[in-house]
């Protein structure tokens, strides 16, 4: 992960963090009317919203300590692919395929697809180049004595409970906690992969691929997408990813254990622990 440096420190990410609420409080009060469609206006609104919270990102990246984030590192090519597979399956499994195939869900406003596809790679962009980016660096230094799987809890649990942010824009009780009970889940899965690839881009790929899925008919469309096939599917999937994750946490933990032994100091660098599990 990304080497210490003082051009940022934790007091700015934490004004990074307000600044980017701030940025979608105030937008979210002005009114964007492109289309007929109210839903086409709420999307066009938020993919300007979070164009400009990525730009700010990256740029913020570019001139500190987490520069490195922006970097596609090309080594260990085939083993970033290989731990790209379950995190894959995850994605794809979000998919209403059954519901779209049976007739159960439809999509009326297609031709607007392209403008949902730039609003998730957004998303993306944005939650993980704070969360698996920043926020993770910060939590892998600040905690180097906890195990692998204790610090990826806590960084899940940062990005689930994030979420919560939306009771101030009217969503329901409900559906907030049902969000942050999943975003969970996806955020520890997403925590691993970082650590896994040390490839921040292929998150966002994974990230926006089960946003497109999970999104499309409610935000396109309409219908219900959760049947049988679904619900099968996400589990398997998501039964083989989890696996995944614990057997490589472990295998993380026992190669940062003994290189601390060897080295005789903590050993909290998450890049070189990567590379050799």
């Amino acid at each position: 992960m990304s080497k210490n440096n003082p051009k940022l420190t934790d007091i700015s990410v934490i004004l990074l963090g307000v600044a980017a609420v701030a940025v979608i409080v105030v937008f979210s009060f002005v009114d964007v009317t492109l289309s007929q469609i109210p839903q086409i206006n709420e999307l066009v609104k938020d993919v300007i919203q979070r164009a400009l919270l990525s730009l700010f990102l990256v740029v913020l990246c570019a001139t500190s300590q987490y520069k490195m984030l922006l970097n596609f590192p090309v080594g260990n090519l085939g083993k970033q692919l290989l731990a790209l597979l379950p995190c894959l399956a995850v994605a794809l499994a979000n998919f209403p395929f059954s519901a779209l195939i049976k007739g159960n869900a439809t999509l009326q406003n297609f031709q607007y697809v392209w403008l949902f596809l730039i609003q998730c790679v957004l998303i993306g962009v944005v939650e993980e180049l704070f969360f698996r980016g920043i926020v993770q660096d910060i939590v892998w230094q600040k905690t180097a004595k906890m195990s692998a799987l204790w610090q990826t809890v806590i960084c899940a649990a940062v990005f689930s409970l994030w979420h919560l942010v939306n009771l101030l824009f009217g969503q329901g009780f409900g559906t907030t906690m049902l969000q942050v009970g999943y975003t969970f889940l996806i955020g520890a899965m997403l925590t691993v992969m970082r650590l896994a690839t040390n490839n921040i881009w292929l998150c966002v790929a994974v990230h926006a691929l089960f946003d497109f899925g999970g999104n499309i008919v409610n935000t396109l469309g309409g219908g219900n997408v959760w049947d049988v096939s679904f619900w099968i599917a996400t589990v398997v999937c998501g039964v083989i990813c989890g696996i995944w994750a614990i057997v490589f946490l472990v295998k993380f933990d026992k190669h940062k254990n003994a290189t601390a032994v060897l080295n005789e100091v903590p050993n909290t660098d998450v890049t070189d622990n990567a590379e050799q599990v």
